[in-house]
């Protein structure tokens, strides 16, 4: 569910688009499940500790629910994204419930399988977004919108920009709170960023984090490429991330069967990230010639590396840290991923929209297009500039769809080349995920001794 909420909205921002035509606000609709559940995975983290995982789970989603009918029965895109903000709550309260079911209950050579499939089932959700997504996307009969209010003057206000400025300082202000404990112990700090001196653990977020930006990266880039240069349909188009997502899953299955074996954590970082390295310098080389086999080996090598990677910090940290600090070392494993995704997705939106846009201008500075024609046709929409431009600027269209493409995977081979140099960085040291026995306290409550809730 978490995984599908994070993509879902992937290949609708096209209809949501043709009903409230509010170009400016549409990235966002992508964007703020990832940031929401980041921003609350810290407070999910204390909850877990002190509340019982059942009702937890029960009570996430219900708000799960709630957030699904204010988005789905939205009048404005406004509620849309409160919508969105309200299912990222509940979602990141179920995703630590799960991840801290399998801390707290999990052998460590139990965890790497339960982690693997946690990371298996996360990936099918990631790929059943845009693939729904998709098909509501192609259906004339989903969307049935109301009219939105027309309070304009209000509306014109920069309110991304004041939102942004407020939380400029309120950023600041939680840094100096959590940095010199203002009006907390050092171990009752929500945000366990004091794991992060651990270098195994540090070493191991920055992978997480990489590898789930470079996942973001290719889920949402990816098929716009197809829409726009293959003229695919938008379900069509995410068909082709299917050799990602199946690689994705069985690379993540066969580092959590194989890891016990190797023992050398390092060993399979290292792998997984050359893999993402090698499939991200490819994929960022694509020309308008590039061939939809050869686009979807090059996923195949990205989402092959990504699943190696996508699992291992928790049973990993889980042999090296004490039991009480494996709920926050999972907390810190969802902020990574989650964080990731966001902060990927934010900076590839800067890249690609604004190279494309300056680009477009230059090409079809004859013509009478607006600059929401351009931003839509960046934004995988059907944009008049393609039907109504004589056939030579077409191909210049293309050309310059593909250069922002490409652009925007740098950010693909930065991850990559970051998540390495980390993995290289990384212990030589071996775990016995098998014999391994957790010997330290149990979390609070005692919960390593109870049955696990029905």
């Amino acid at each position: 569910m978490e995984g599908y909420g994070v993509t879902c909205a992937s290949n609708i921002e096209g209809p949501i688009h043709k009903d409230f035509r509010s170009i400016n606000l549409l990235p966002l609709i992508g964007l703020t499940y990832a940031i929401a559940t980041a921003a609350c995975i810290p407070l999910a983290c204390q909850l877990v500790k002190i509340c019982n995982l059942k009702a937890l789970y029960l009570v996430s989603l219900v708000i799960i629910a709630v957030g699904c009918i204010l988005a789905g029965t939205a009048p404005n895109i406004d509620c849309i994204l409160g919508g969105r903000a309200i299912m990222a709550v509940g979602g990141s309260v179920l995703y630590q419930c799960a991840m801290s079911f399998n801390t707290i209950y999990a052998q460590p050579d139990e965890l790497v399988f339960t982690q693997a499939w946690l990371g298996a089932v996360f990936a099918v959700g990631l790929a059943g977004g845009p693939l729904i997504g998709g098909a509501i996307a192609d259906s004339p009969h989903t969307w049935r919108w109301t009219k939105k209010s027309a309070l304009i003057r209000f509306r014109e206000l920069d309110w991304l920009g004041n939102w942004l400025h407020v939380g400029t300082f309120v950023l600041f202000t939680v840094a100096c709170q959590q940095v010199f404990n203002l009006g907390t112990a050092n171990e009752g700090r929500i945000l366990p960023w004091s794991l992060l001196r651990r270098r195994t653990v540090f070493l191991t977020w920055i992978s997480t984090f990489c590898a789930a930006g470079a996942c973001s990266l290719v889920l949402y880039y990816t098929p716009i490429y197809f829409v726009l240069m293959r003229v695919h349909s938008r379900l069509d188009a995410t068909s082709r991330l299917i050799p990602f997502i199946c690689a994705f899953v069985l690379s993540t299955l066969l580092t959590g069967g194989l890891i016990g074996y190797i023992r050398a954590y390092r060993l399979a970082f290292m792998v997984g990230a050359a893999l993402l390295a090698v499939g991200s310098g490819l994929l960022h080389g694509i020309t308008p010639d590039t061939t939809d086999r050869a686009i979807r080996a090059y996923k195949a090598f990205i989402g092959a590396g990504i699943g190696t990677i996508w699992h291992l910090a928790t049973p990993v940290c889980a042999l090296i840290l004490p039991a009480e600090k494996h709920l926050d070392q999972a907390a810190l494993q969802s902020i990574a991923q989650f964080g990731g995704i966001a902060a990927a997705r934010s900076a590839a939106a800067v890249i690609y929209h604004n190279i494309g846009a300056r680009l477009l201008k230059e090409a079809v500075a004859g013509a009478a297009y607006s600059d929401e024609d351009i931003r839509e046709l960046l934004s995988g929409i059907r944009s008049p500039i393609l039907t109504e431009t004589n056939p030579d600027t077409v191909v210049l269209v293309f050309e310059i769809i593909v250069e922002a493409t490409a652009r925007c995977f740098s950010l693909l081979v930065i991850a990559g080349v970051v998540c390495f140099v980390a993995a290289c960085c990384m212990k030589a040291e071996e775990l016995d995920f098998w014999d391994a026995k957790k010997l330290a306290a149990p979390p609070p409550g005692g919960r390593r001794n109870q049955s696990p809730p029905v």
